[in-house]
């Protein structure tokens, strides 16, 4: 068949050449021209993230959203954002994208990780991740921070600049982790103040505004002259009673951020922006490994930065602090008691 194609395009000039090839005494040949081809383009990885709050929460979701986006741009990524995905849904959700071929799925949320933890055996090809798990398996990795760290931390913040002696704490759920942070920043506290109270109130959901300022505002009415706000979109509400009252607060939201920056003293947002674009290039240079992996103050995940609103004694005595804890010299303990 190629050889009549061959003939119908090239006609008798062809067929002399053919003749005179076969009079010749060397063995026949057949001149090929070569085919240049281009390299088929490698599929984007696929990668989605879920979270239990909206993204404008100013720190926890969109600091996240914000390190996928990086990631999206240093790897030509394709991304799925699943946000404000409610408890009954969540499995079915990390289902659909691994169902999908969505390379890895990222949980910004604890609540993410039993339901990963089951279904990651079904998808042994996808990469699933949680945020601030403490289980994982083969292809799912558990990022276990030591956040007990940064409270502790901000805890000798809120011990030196309480004058009343009253230091208060928003937070969104009550989960197993939030009670061990907020123990550490107890203890934080009560190294340099012993005599100071530390208020605590879960407000139940990490997306109630109302429910933070109502929070923050009865822990002020109680006394409380510094708070931590440790709530996601529930915080925006705590914020906003501290910047009505003009009261100092420590926060998950950058210390740049334009809520209550005049009351704003100092963050430990831990840096997920660089966690979850390291979590892209782990699967991206064929790194990934499953399992528990635990972020601390040496890691540069956790941490906590202050402005010059905290005073400059106060901020050395931090940093003196944290410095030990980087190596060894003090170990803040996971205390999960009520």
């Amino acid at each position: 068949m190629f050889e009549r194609k061959i003939w119908r395009i090239l006609g008798s000039i062809t067929l002399v050449a053919l003749v005179l090839v076969g009079c010749s005494s060397a063995q026949p040949t057949t001149a090929v021209a070569p085919v240049t081809t281009q390299e088929p383009t490698a599929a984007p990885l696929k990668v989605a993230l879920l979270v239990t709050g909206p993204l404008a929460d100013s720190g926890w979701n969109g600091t996240a959203y914000q390190g996928l986006l990086n990631a999206q741009k240093e790897f030509g990524l394709e991304i799925a954002i699943s946000e404000d995905v409610p408890a009954p849904d969540r499995e079915q959700t990390i289902r659909d994208y691994a169902s999908q071929g969505y390379n890895l799925i990222i949980g910004h949320d604890f609540s993410f990780m039993d339901p990963m933890v089951k279904l990651s055996p079904e998808y042994p090809d996808t990469f699933f991740s949680d945020t601030t798990g403490y289980t994982g398996t083969v292809n799912m990795a558990s990022y276990y921070m030591y956040e007990v760290q940064s409270h502790y931390l901000a805890g000798i913040v809120m011990g030196r600049m309480t004058k009343s002696n009253i230091v208060g704490v928003v937070g969104g759920v009550d989960l197993p982790t939030q009670d061990a942070n907020f123990n550490a920043l107890k203890q934080g506290v009560a190294s340099v103040n012993p005599e100071a109270q530390v208020l605590i109130t879960f407000v139940g959901s990490w997306g109630d505004p109302a429910g933070g300022k109502e929070a923050a505002l009865a822990q002020i009415n109680s006394g409380a002259d510094i708070l931590l706000d440790a709530g996601a979109a529930t915080g925006l509400g705590t914020l906003e009673v501290v910047a009505e009252k003009d009261i100092p607060v420590i926060s998950f939201i950058p210390l740049d951020s334009e809520v209550a920056p005049a009351q704003m003293v100092a963050s430990i947002l831990p840096n997920y922006e660089k966690m979850i674009r390291d979590q892209v290039a782990l699967v991206v240079n064929g790194e990934f490994k499953g399992g528990v992996v635990r972020p601390d103050l040496a890691s540069g995940i956790i941490q906590i930065t202050m402005n010059d609103k905290v005073p400059a004694e106060v901020r050395a005595e931090v940093e003196k602090v944290k410095q030990d804890i980087i190596d060894g010299k003090l170990v803040i303990v996971e205390d999960f008691s009520k």
